[in-house]
């Protein structure tokens, strides 16, 4: 949430906390069609059934579309960017929340001496 209010100038635009809040209401909704989705795929995929091959037409379909939401205030072509670099920062952030907490679910830490040295 903070990367909306830090970035938003770089794209042209300075926002307040309640358009942050609705641009990620927004964000959240795209990202449910698209998890419902690799859901589907994983579940063909686990049944030995062909998953089309890695094309995501909705993933394409919701980024245009939250692009068009946010053309509003970011103009044409920063509308584009800024939602794909919303989402790129969303897939980093969920990364690396789950590196951590696979980290302290397998039992490794530096009182083991594993990672002191790297």
């Amino acid at each position: 949430m903070e990367w909306m209010l830090v970035n938003s100038p770089f794209y042209g635009v300075v926002i307040d906390l309640f358009m942050r809040d609705h641009m990620l209401l927004l964000f959240k909704v795209c990202l449910r069609a698209i998890a419902r989705v690799a859901v589907g795929y994983m579940v063909s995929f686990s049944k030995g059934e062909r998953a089309g091959g890695g094309d995501c037409p909705v993933l394409y379909r919701v980024l245009m579309w939250l692009g068009l939401q946010f053309g509003i205030l970011y103009g044409e072509m920063n509308e584009k960017l800024f939602a794909i670099n919303m989402l790129k920062q969303a897939l980093l952030n969920v990364s690396s929340k789950s590196l951590i907490s696979f980290d302290e679910l397998s039992g490794l830490s530096d009182k083991d001496g594993v990672n002191r040295n790297l």
